[in-house]
Formats: structure tokens, sequence, C-alpha cells
């Protein structure tokens, strides 16, 4: 299959998948649910800085579309996409069904979020590297079908970090997981968005510190048409 097809697919798929979390966090009127849908917004910034070249060293196909262009480098809606959609939903679920899970796994939970972080990575980016989406350019031995297999470790530390800040800020700040709309003029408004909003991207710093423990003893990459 056309790889710029797939390239095109993905984004448009992406897309749908963006405008339901959009619906999703206004429909439960609640702004914590808000925040965190801003909050994933805000993680393109996070893709952008993960992307460079001492870090994940990866370059997307050159049929994505281009968001942004900085010193010659440039920011794919495809990445972007990725990476907003998908972690809203995961926080947006896990959040909203806490209590679930309380019921059914307990404190195992937390460990079983963690694999199955661990291994949907994996298995979602060896398919889209393999359809030529993306290319990692780090050394074989680092790499497993194509895909820098220390990300399966990163996005388990910024899934259950980022659900254990948010879940927690919940819990301490007593906020209502109920409709109690959007009035920025309450006190309430204001802090559920906030931490809302604060708690993933504290979870994604901690992991990305945790993560450059692997880079530097490693420096696992290769040359690649990255500039930077």
């Amino acid at each position: 299959m056309d790889s710029a097809l797939i390239v095109k697919g993905f984004e448009i798929a992406g897309a749908i998948i963006y405008m339901m979390a959009l619906v999703v966090s206004l429909k439960t009127r609640n702004p914590f649910y808000l925040g965190l849908f801003v909050s994933c917004n805000l993680m393109v910034f996070w893709d952008w800085i993960f992307n460079l070249k001492w870090f994940f060293n990866v370059t997307f196909h050159e049929e994505a579309t281009v968001l942004w262009k900085m010193a010659g480098e440039r920011e794919t809606l495809t990445a972007a996409l990725a990476f907003v959609s998908f972690y809203y939903w995961v926080f947006h679920l896990l959040v909203r069904y806490r209590d679930t899970l309380d019921d059914v796994m307990g404190r195992w939970q937390y460990p079983l979020i963690y694999v199955a972080s661990a291994l949907y990575v994996l298995a979602f980016e060896i398919l889209f590297v393999n359809l030529g989406v993306w290319e990692y350019h780090q050394k074989e031995r680092f790499e497993l079908y194509g895909v820098a297999y220390s990300n399966a470790w990163l996005n388990a530390h910024m899934i259950l970090g980022g659900y254990l800040l948010l879940r927690y800020s919940m819990r301490w700040a007593r906020i209502p997981d109920a409709a109690i709309g959007f009035d920025p003029r309450t006190e309430t408004f204001w802090k559920s968005s906030v931490l809302a909003l604060s708690a993933p991207i504290t979870g994604i710093f901690l992991a990305f510190a945790l993560q450059m423990i692997w880079y530097i003893n490693t420096q696992p990459w290769v040359e690649s048409p990255r500039l930077f």
C-alpha cells in the first residue's frame, strides 16, 4: 500500500478522534475534563522536543502535513494527532472509570496499566513504522522491528504518572466528577481546569527526566536527515 496514502488516512482518522475528544470534553460540562483536553493539546510541544536528534531522533513521511517549521525542521500533524488524541482518551477513560478500576482490580490496576501502556505503544509504533509513517534513527540493538524499544517504559511512565497525578489532584482538591458547568467566575472552574491541565504535563516532565538517564548513558543514535 502507498505509504503517502496511509499517512493521509492516519491524519484523517486522527482528526476525527481529536474532534470526538473535544466534543466529549465539552459534553461532560466539567472543567476538569476541559482542562485535560487543553493539557493534551499542549503536549504537542513535548512531542517537538521528543522528536529531536538527541532524544527519539525520528523523521516523518515527507507527505505528512506540516504544523510548523522552525530552523528547517518541521512538526507534523501526524505526530501531533497521534500524541494529543491518544493521551486524551487514555487519561479521560482512566479517570472517569477510576472507581470501577478500584473495585475490580484494586492496587493491581497500577502495574497492569504500566505493562499495558508499554506493550500498546510498541505494537502501535511497530505497525506504523513498518507502514512508513515515521522512522527512528537509532542503532539496531536499541530498536525492535524499527522502533526505539525504550519508548515502552517512557510511555508507561507518562501514562501511569499522569493518571496518578490526575486522580489524586481530583481527590485532594475535592473536585466533583459531575456536570458542574463552565462558569469562569467560580473558583471551582479554575481549580478544576488548572489542576487537570497541570497533572499530565508534570507527569510527562518526570517521565522525560527519567528517560534522559537512559539516553545520557546509551547515546543510541545514528546519522539522520534531521537538522537538530
